[in-house]
């Protein structure tokens, strides 16, 4: 705590005058108790349903091939493959 003459008021310690370590441990419990309300707030957003992933054009390539076999769209096989079903 730093005190200023003539005030009641205090600040924190400046980071660079803490034990080594402290300032890392403080961020990732920080982190760890803002990762409930990271959650909650991703949860609560309304999704479309949509969302672009970028590949190589040799992956996109085999993708299609694949899905073309299977007769099914290349939207339904990467759906199928991103949920696991």
């Amino acid at each position: 705590m730093n005190h200023r003459a003539g005030s009641s008021a205090w600040a924190p310690a400046p980071p660079e005058s803490r034990a080594p370590g402290i300032s890392g441990a403080i961020a990732s419990l920080v982190i760890l108790l803002r990762g409930d309300e990271v959650r909650q707030v991703v949860a609560d957003r309304r999704y479309s349903g949509k969302f672009v992933v970028r590949l190589t054009p040799e992956a996109h390539r085999q993708l299609a091939l694949e899905a073309a076999e299977q007769r099914v769209s290349l939207n339904r096989l990467a759906a199928s493959r991103l949920v696991g079903a």
